[in-house]
């Protein structure tokens, strides 16, 4: 068991020094900004939306409850925004920018805890 923890460990580490040390990336890029448009619902609005296909823009108003994605990665990243101060900056600015609300290039790109929780 312990063996099994302590591989469990180191290939944790690795995989983290191998994703922290690869250029940085908007937080929008790829799908990342599905699943940041929910966990900015959830930490502004206090509601679980469809994020980006919402009906509503949920920079201005409140979505309506949704359940196209699944809980559990939005959930972590909500969690991520709680605890790093600057991370939550990003994500707002990211989510704010793809609404048109603010300039993209304003928007810091600061993914480390998205990038330990790939990890």
């Amino acid at each position: 068991m312990l063996k099994k923890l302590l591989f469990g460990c180191f290939a944790f580490a690795v995989l983290s020094f191998m994703i922290l040390h690869r250029p940085a990336w908007k937080l929008n890029d790829f799908d990342q900004g599905f699943y940041l448009t929910i966990a900015y619902d959830l930490d502004k609005q206090g509601v679980f939306s469809n994020g980006p296909f919402a009906k509503v823009d949920s920079t201005v108003a409140r979505p309506p409850p949704g359940m196209f994605f699944g809980p559990v990665y939005p959930a972590l990243v909500l969690a991520a925004m709680k605890l790093d101060g600057r991370f939550a900056a990003a994500v707002r600015c990211s989510v704010e920018a793809d609404r048109g609300h603010r300039d993209e290039a304003s928007c810091e790109a600061y993914a480390l805890p998205m990038r330990l929780l790939n990890a």
